[in-house]
């Protein structure tokens, strides 16, 4: 048995040999569709299969709270809002599971904060992980070095005093060097004892965030002059909980157990203290918990990712199925040349079993070839996606091949041989020998009705399928373009940016607002630059800082949200945005005179203002009346999204305002004509005013304002790439079907000549085939397209999913292609000798 099997594999590779590009074709067109589908696969796997590194995953959950919640609100990658907590509430839900023994054995709170990092006198900007004393305990997480946190090292807020590395930052960043325990990393400002080493693999709670060290809970991450701590604020949202079952609890226990505490203290302790009324206190009032299977850790990721994850998946199953109606069309030809030798072998003693296993050996070999080259087709999508998705969409956190995608791989490739081209094949061995071995029957019996059926019914599908992408690759790339025609409202041109946050080195407000002003004053000095202002908020970066509490004069109406900004001098002429009424801010608003900001029509239709709101005033303290002035009406525009629309801002002078102005500020520099020189000069100025703050984000305005729709370029570029690849594969197709057809046609075609067909006749016949191809398969493409569109709705801008201009690009273009593949195959039928063709039977 085993010398039959190796037989047939040295068999079937000479028989490759002999005709390599058949083997190439099959190979390239299944890797090719394998390579899409495993890289697809392997995102997905990512995101929403794979479980923490921890013990007993499936174990875990996590902690949302919807509803009312009066107060600040800090939200953060591992969640939204709904699953943030005040840290005075995880408190109290901790001592309550830790006074009984109940459903679950202990929770834990975490929180991803940025701040610098300082080791050996090397100071960055990094991300660090605060968690609570049971947090390691809770996963089973053991050190690879040294301790892990624990009870012991969470004191009171402020007391903070150790710090856990994370592996690749002990390894990649510091060298790994073994003397690491006992060592200080500066974090923050804040000298922290390196206890110990997070173990290789283990890098939090939130997959695809890498924290770089691990600190107690109680570190103060969060310091702003003038904004009390957020530890002791019961109204102050930030921590993410999680916990563990007991072991044969349930959910719905748990649910119901943790539920007992915290209605208790929201009842209790924070209805009585909240300012609410009404219908919104009872709400606060009716709020609970509900628990969440917690295997995969916390992030937004999954929920932002899923609808282009399925985006994608349905257009990856479509090159798929193209490659594999390709696939079944190219051994539907192979077999035909091949039905003589089945038959020689037939009447020589070979059964049916051993006809198929021969012809499992050769299929089998193909799939395996096809499965191997595939791998680096997924290697290469998996890191182009991961270089072009925004942070937050397609987090793609590993980068190598899983066992799980190897084996999806081999699956696929398996599946697609076995259905799409031994099924076919098996025709083979219930041939008749008698029958073929006469004369002209190998060239016919293989070649039946059916058969050229079924191929025209794959070339149809191909045509369909490939319609489908196009459409959505017309429908993206049309969505794109109208991105691009947003009008902002700021020149974004010549424009550069670049952010510096020395409070994560603990700086005192007065150090950083002397910091902010030298900067300025350095940038107006450097060669070619005409403006200069600076920023609190990152324009375009979809940061915000926003208040529902404002107080206006003559407003009666409900709260409302109204995004804040604090800037420098010259804010509007630096940006380009027209000043409508009043007066710019300047640098003569200082922390002396009288407090002034500028406002946006957004924030005067909100507030109805009418069309001057100049000397109305505002209040952002509610514990004194308003007491700052408008002074400037601007025009609208974009604030931390390009796609949204514009919202109400209100505007202060940086120097009036240090409570808020003073933990960071990005600055922006108008060049005269490039920005080149400039983005080269101002890491070196800002090194020789301050060598121990780090700047991050050195770009043009342009660049980050394309940063900001970059899931929509990543987008449009997936689906060109897709529908590119899987009109190519239905093009080979087409070429294929019609070359084939018109060879096994050669007798007939010659018959026409013969009796004086025009060769423009003959032409006509074959592209009348593919116009009944196109003419089935576009309509059926585009009901699929119809139906996807709607699943690609939310991601497309300015257009619907039914857009008539995509659907008619697509129609073109696929036009075209099918023209230029069957325009050949109808040429050569045209030229056919009738001498010759007669002759070939």
């Amino acid at each position: 048995m085993l010398s039959h099997l190796l037989n047939d594999v040295r068999y079937s590779l000479r028989g490759f040999a002999r005709r390599p590009a058949f083997a190439a074709v099959v190979v390239v067109t299944l890797a090719l569709a394998i390579g899409l589908n495993v890289a697809v696969f392997s995102i997905f796997d990512q995101l929403m299969l794979r479980t923490l590194p921890v013990a007993d995953p499936a174990g875990l959950v996590n902690f949302v709270g919807a509803g009312e919640r009066p107060g600040a609100q800090l939200g953060g990658p591992q969640g939204d809002d709904d699953e943030i907590f005040s840290y005075p509430m995880f408190l109290d839900l901790e001592r309550a599971i830790a006074a009984g023994s109940g459903p679950l054995t202990g929770i834990a709170a975490s929180r991803l904060a940025g701040t610098s990092l300082g080791f050996a006198q090397r100071t960055a900007p990094g991300q660090v992980l605060l968690v609570s004393g049971r947090y390691f305990s809770l996963l089973g997480v053991g050190p690879a070095l040294g301790r892990m946190l624990g009870p012991q090292d969470i004191g009171e807020p402020g007391t903070a005093a150790a710090a856990v590395l994370s592996y690749d930052y002990w390894q990649s960043t510091l060298g790994a060097p073994a003397d690491v325990i006992g060592k200080t990393l500066n974090v923050g400002g804040t000298a922290l004892e390196i206890v110990g080493v997070a173990p290789r693999g283990f890098e939090g709670t939130t997959p695809g965030r890498r924290p770089s060290a691990f600190v107690p809970i109680t570190f103060e991450w969060f310091k702003v002059p003038g904004i009390p701590p957020l530890h002791p604020q019961r109204s102050s949202y930030w921590v993410y909980i999680f916990g563990r079952l007991a072991p044969g609890a349930t959910l719905e226990e748990a649910q119901a157990s943790i539920n007992v505490p915290y209605r208790a203290a929201i009842n209790e302790i924070e209805a009585p203290a909240t300012r609410l009324e009404g219908d919104r206190l009872e709400k606060f009032r009716a709020k609970v918990i509900d628990l969440e299977q917690g295997a995969q850790g916390q992030s937004m990721a999954p929920r932002m990712a899923r609808a282009p994850l399925a985006i994608l998946f349905a257009a990856t199953a479509t090159i798929l199925l193209i490659g594999c109606m390709n696939l079944a069309s190219l051994m539907l030809a192979r077999g035909a040349g091949r039905i003589a030798e089945m038959a020689v072998r037939a009447s020589l003693g070979a059964g049916r079993r051993r006809l198929v296993v021969l012809l499992t050996v050769e299929a089998l070999l193909l799939a395996g070839v096809a499965a191997v080259a595939s791998l680096p087709i997924e290697l290469a999508v998996l890191h182009g996606v991961a270089a072009w998705a925004p942070a937050g969409t397609i987090v793609v956190p590993d980068l190598s091949l899983s066992l799980r995608s190897l084996a999806a791989a081999f699956a696929i490739a398996g599946g697609a041989i076995i259905l799409f081209a031994l099924v076919p094949l098996l025709k083979l061995t219930r041939t008749d020998p008698g029958v073929v071995l006469q004369a002209s029957g190998a060239g016919r019996s293989f070649g039946a009705k059916g058969t050229g059926k079924l191929r025209f019914a794959l070339s149809t599908a191909q045509i369909s399928m490939s319609m489908l992408l196009l459409v959505l690759a017309a429908l993206f790339a049309q969505s794109l373009a109208n991105v691009a025609r947003v009008d902002l409202g700021i020149r974004t041109e010549l424009l550069v940016a670049f952010t510096v946050a020395p409070s994560l080195n603990g700086y005192p407000p007065a150090r950083t607002e002397q910091l902010f002003d030298r900067i300025e004053q350095e940038l107006r000095v450097q060669p070619g630059v005409t403006d200069v202002t600076s920023s609190m908020i990152t324009l375009l970066a979809d940061q915000s800082f926003g208040a529902t509490d404002l107080r206006v004069e003559g407003y009666e109406g409900p709260e409302v949200r109204t995004n804040f900004n604090v800037v420098g001098g010259d804010y509007l002429r630096t940006l380009g945005v027209p000043l409508l009424a009043g007066r710019e801010l300047t640098e003569a608003d200082t922390a002396g005179a009288p407090k002034v900001a500028i406002v946006n029509e957004a924030f005067a239709r909100q507030y109805g203002l009418g069309p001057n709101p100049l000397g109305k005033r505002v209040g952002i303290d509610t514990r004194v009346p308003p007491n700052i002035e408008i002074v400037g009406l601007f025009k609208d525009t974009a604030y931390n999204r390009v796609k949204d629309a514009f919202k109400a801002q209100l505007v202060m002078p940086r120097r009036q305002d240090s409570q808020f102005g003073s933990r960071q500020m990005t600055f922006y520099a108008r060049a005269a004509q490039t920005p080149e020189p400039l983005l080269a000069a101002i890491p070196r100025m800002v090194a020789a005013i301050d060598p121990d703050v780090a700047i991050t984000d050195v770009r043009t305005l342009d660049s980050q304002a394309r940063q900001n729709v970059r899931t929509d370029w990543l987008l449009m570029a997936l689906a060109g790439t897709l529908a590119a690849v899987a009109t190519l594969l239905a093009a080979l197709g087409l070429y294929g079907v019609l070359s084939y057809g018109v060879a096994q046609r050669t007798r007939e075609i010659g018959l026409r000549l013969a009796l004086g067909a025009a060769p423009a006749r003959v032409r006509r016949m074959v592209l009348g085939q593919v116009a009944w191809m196109a003419g089935i398969g576009v309509p059926l493409g585009l009901v699929g397209a119809l139906l996807v569109g709607r699943l690609a709705a939310a991601l497309l801008f300015g257009l619907a999913p039914t857009d008539p201009l995509a659907f008619g690009a697509a129609g073109v273009l696929l036009a075209a292609v099918v023209l230029g593949a069957s325009y050949v195959p109808a040429r050569r039928a045209s030229r056919v000798d009738p001498m010759v063709a007669l002759r070939t039977e």
